[in-house]
């Protein structure tokens, strides 16, 4: 027989927290107008489509420009880095947050991460 989990009602601790974070988080939290939607890419030369939010689409376009390239160039790079057993979108996505945290993690160090320096 299973358990049934009650709940903690922690919904005011969290907007207590919320109001506590530094101004780019909670813009990040803010997923309100973020509706997912079908696009087209070709992944060498082959059409397909894929299903992200609309962050994710962003996302790829700005990489896609800093990378002096285009999103189907991206999709078939990520296409041929993926494990085989690993969805294509799921890649994609994880692309997308690696390139970021990579981003983040090289240049400009985030107040809210403790200094890994001064833990050694």
């Amino acid at each position: 027989m299973k358990k049934k989990r009650q709940k903690t009602g922690n919904s005011g601790k969290t907007a207590e927290h919320t109001q506590a974070l530094p101004a780019a988080v909670s813009a990040a939290l803010d997923l309100r107008n973020n509706s997912i939607s079908c696009r087209n890419i070709r992944i060498h030369g082959r059409r397909t489509s894929i299903r992200l939010d609309e962050q994710m689409w962003q996302a790829l376009n700005e990489i896609a420009e800093i990378e002096n390239c285009n999103i189907h160039d991206l999709c078939s790079t990520v296409y041929d880095s993926k494990d085989r057993d690993t969805g294509f979108t799921a890649a994609l996505r994880s692309f997308l947050m690696n390139y970021y945290r990579m981003t983040v993690q090289h240049c400009a160090p985030c107040r809210c991460l403790p200094d890994k320096n001064k833990e050694k």
